[in-house]
């Protein structure tokens, strides 16, 4: 190593001459951002999502990788459809008294991790917080190795924090957050590969943990493939780096579904249209430019004509961004609220930083058009400073309309209401319920019926088992399904109590559920 390459290494280390006091900085404001997290922090089994990743982390800690169906005493379960008594985060095996997990297994592999060190009711804050201190990092190092000085860097960085998608998916239990920082470091190390070969093995080991995580963020490969300077030694790093989880993948789908081509999502082509392409995209920009105001898709658009000009740094940010996009763009489910540009998440630091890229081209084009005085440059600056505000202040603006805050700790509902259910109801009784389903599997152990999938018809018939076997059965559901419930089956169920947002109900005396057919 030459002298002058040693120096540039010496001066980026953390504790290196002048580095040091801006490094201490830097590492102070992420243990703050760690700390902001954490005190956040949703590590709960709730919804479907984060029940599912959570019970699969449960079962790889207990050395098993399928649930089996919790027996309901007296009740012939083969009798009835298997979907029935299936939890959310699952779904029937071929055996219809095994459920398969219905998500990857990335994200449980790292709260198993975790889990270890905190336990695993803890671990899911664990790796939120981790992987967003980190996604924090990446980001900053990614936009000085695309050119960014260190305040335009800084700048997207906190940008990019203060986003209610940020805020929101770092502090839930669910894949989007740990995705985009393993799709962000496989596009960092990429980049670095250009001066060392090895580093394409770390690129290739984040892109298979990204897509162990979320299979999709394959998406994130045109990006990588234009980020590296191909040689064989840096396809050979990159080929060794991903083998590990590529192969592990393939495994578990065998294992659990016969083939490495399928996954517990089942057939998702029916929920790909043309016709969804537009409304999509037109709802990704709409909510983009309310995030980080309407100059922020202006910017980005900036990076087509410099892409297509051949700067390769554009191109790896268009092709990043623009395939989770395009994807996605057909999905029927990517425009049902604002929270579900997650889909698109792991390519939205490559908007940002493009973004961020294209306004500081356009600073330094207006001040090579006209010399600067000082005055100009000091009003150049303190309108750069007030449009970074501004795209911060609008994030924040919508943290607090949809109190983004607070929603990783509102799902301590679960717990909580599925804690005090288990100290009025009998040990061996059967909870009807549908939202609460995953939790209950991961927070009891009591067998659940799914009262949005069995029909009257059957559950009459389940009733009238349990009846003689003298199994005792309740209804757990949330505020919001209280009204289905009731309307579903009239009279079968009478109102127990409450607490917080869980309603408990309790088979009414002598009830019969009506035996009708069911509308379409």
């Amino acid at each position: 190593m030459t002298a002058g390459r040693r120096s540039a290494v010496a001066a980026d280390l953390p504790g290196s001459g002048r580095a040091r006091p801006r490094n201490v900085v830097f590492a102070v404001l992420l243990l703050v951002w760690a700390a902001f997290l954490a005190a956040h922090a949703g590590p709960f089994a709730s919804g479907s999502d984060q029940s599912g990743y959570l019970n699969i982390a449960r079962l790889l800690a207990e050395g098993r990788v399928a649930e089996q169906v919790r027996e309901i005493q007296g009740v012939p379960m083969r009798r009835f459809d298997p979907w029935c008594f299936t939890p959310l985060g699952f779904r029937p095996g071929p055996d219809p008294d095994v459920l398969l997990p219905a998500y990857p297994f990335g994200l449980a592999l790292h709260q198993l991790a975790a889990s270890r060190l905190v336990g695993l009711r803890h671990a899911a804050a664990l790796v939120d917080v981790g992987a967003g201190t980190l996604m924090l990092w990446l980001l900053y190092r990614l936009g000085r190795s695309f050119g960014l000085t260190r305040p335009w860097a800084a700048a997207a960085t906190v940008i990019f924090a203060a986003s209610p998608l940020t805020i929101h998916f770092y502090t839930w239990a669910m894949s989007d957050g740990v995705a985009t920082t393993w799709c962000t470091a496989a596009v960092l190390f990429a980049r670095k590969s250009s001066k060392d070969a090895r580093y394409a093995a770390l690129s290739g080991l984040a892109l298979g943990i990204a897509v162990l995580v979320r299979p999709t963020d394959v998406l994130v490969i045109p990006a990588i493939v234009v980020a590296m300077r191909w040689t064989r030694g840096s396809a050979l790093w990159l080929v060794v780096g991903a083998a590990p989880a590529v192969i592990g993948l393939a495994v578990y789908d065998v294992i659990l579904f016969g083939s490495p081509f399928y996954t517990g999502y089942g057939d998702m082509g029916r929920f790909f249209a043309w016709s969804h392409f537009w409304p999509r995209v037109i709802h990704f920009g709409r909510w983009l430019g309310r995030f980080w105001t309407p100059l922020a898709p202006l910017l980005f658009l900036a990076v087509v004509p410099r892409a297509l000009r051949g700067d390769r740094r554009a191109l790896t940010l268009l092709v990043w961004f623009g395939a989770f996009v395009v994807f996605y763009a057909f999905y029927r489910f990517s425009n049902e609220a604002w929270w579900y540009l997650r889909f698109i998440m792991p390519g939205l630091p490559a908007f940002l930083l493009g973004a961020v890229c294209e306004a500081r081209q356009a600073a330094l084009w207006v001040a090579a058009r006209r010399p600067a005085t000082p005055r100009l440059r000091q009003a150049g600056a303190v309108g750069l400073v007030l449009a970074g505000l501004l795209a911060v202040g609008s994030s924040l603006r919508w943290v607090r309309h949809y109190s983004v805050l607070e929603l990783g700790r509102g799902e301590k509902a679960y717990p909580k209401g599925i804690a005090w259910m288990e100290r009025h109801v009998e040990p061996d009784a059967v909870i009807v319920s549908m939202q609460m389903s995953g939790a209950l599997f991961f927070y009891s152990r009591h067998p659940i019926v799914r009262f949005d999938i069995v029909t009257p018809r059957d559950l009459e018939r389940l009733l009238a088992t349990t009846r003689h076997a003298g199994t005792p059965v309740y209804a757990l559901v949330f505020e919001f399904e209280v009204d289905t419930l009731l309307e579903r089956f009239p009279g079968v169920f009478e109102d127990f109590g409450q607490s917080g947002r869980s309603r408990l109900f309790r088979l009414a005396p002598g009830a019969r559920p009506p035996s009708r057919r069911e509308p379409g």
